[in-house]
């Protein structure tokens, strides 16, 4: 606040209520839309300002502008719209001025990319996307007794079919519905497992505690052995197999599945919100 009535005096005169930047940005703006305010000098003789506008609803834009400040306007110079805030911040690098923001998957609920934009006449043409995504997985044994190594290769005989089902991250709320099939080779069909099935709603997993999201059997020389997947964060798993011999459950063996990742660059690429 100490910063925008330093830039704006009239904040300190102004006979609307300011309680937070929000007030402030609204009241100098001259939009109840505007959730954000960069200022920065692209030339010494110069103010520059980006201004974020939200255009508001589950669908809506968020409209960035560059301008600069003349005779108390503020006169724009470009605008781009992009798909979310993504806490959007103005660099400055090489002598150049950027907006740069996490860009939103709106399929997998979580920010997966960083897009860059170049600040001047064509900001919204000089952007660069970077995303940094698995392209293969890597299957790694940490942990093996004797009889986990019995289990080979691991292949899944019984797989659940999953809805709505999210991938970690902060702000993700999780909500699934799981059913058990079982492949049917003599009939040559898929049976589902009746009455095994994990609630609509779940409860979501503690940063620490990995969430169980595959369950499978495998029956060895006549131990029947249990298979689980769990999920620990983004796109990581962690694979454990028990076995269950009278009231003891013994865990035989672990791995982890982690992806092999590449960047993947993405230039010139506008948004169009419709």
């Amino acid at each position: 606040m100490d910063q925008m009535k330093s830039l704006f005096p009239e904040l300190e005169k102004s006979e609307i209520e300011i309680t937070n930047k929000f007030d402030a940005y609204k009241l100098v703006s001259g939009t109840e839309n505007c959730v954000n305010m960069f200022h920065f000098q692209m030339a010494s003789d110069q103010d520059n300002y980006v201004i974020v506008e939200s255009s508001g609803g589950s669908n809506g834009a968020i409209v960035v502008e560059l301008t600069k400040r003349e005779n108390g306007e503020f006169i724009t110079i470009s605008s781009f719209e992009t798909q979310n805030e993504g806490y959007g911040r103005v660099i400055q690098y090489g002598g150049e001025f950027y907006y740069v923001f996490a860009e939103y998957n709106y399929n997998l609920k979580t920010d997966d990319g960083i897009r860059i934009h170049r600040l001047g006449e064509n900001a919204a043409e000089e952007n660069l996307l970077i995303k940094y995504l698995p392209y293969n997985y890597i299957w790694k044994n940490v942990y093996m007794t004797a009889e986990g190594s019995c289990l080979g290769t691991i292949g899944v005989s019984i797989y659940m079919r999953k809805s709505n089902f999210i991938p970690s991250n902060y702000r993700t709320v999780w909500q699934f519905k799981c059913r058990f099939f079982l492949p049917d080779s003599g009939n040559n069909c898929v049976r589902e497992l009746e009455r095994l099935e994990i609630g609509a709603e779940a409860i979501p997993p503690a940063s620490n505690r990995p969430n169980l999201v595959q369950m499978w059997f495998e029956e060895i020389e006549g131990k029947v052995y249990t298979l689980c997947l769990y999920h620990v964060f983004d796109y990581n798993y962690v694979f454990c197999a028990y076995v269950l011999e009278g009231n003891q459950i013994e865990r035989i063996r672990t791995d982890i599945l982690s992806p092999q990742r590449a960047f993947i660059l993405t230039e010139g690429e506008k948004f169009f919100s419709g």
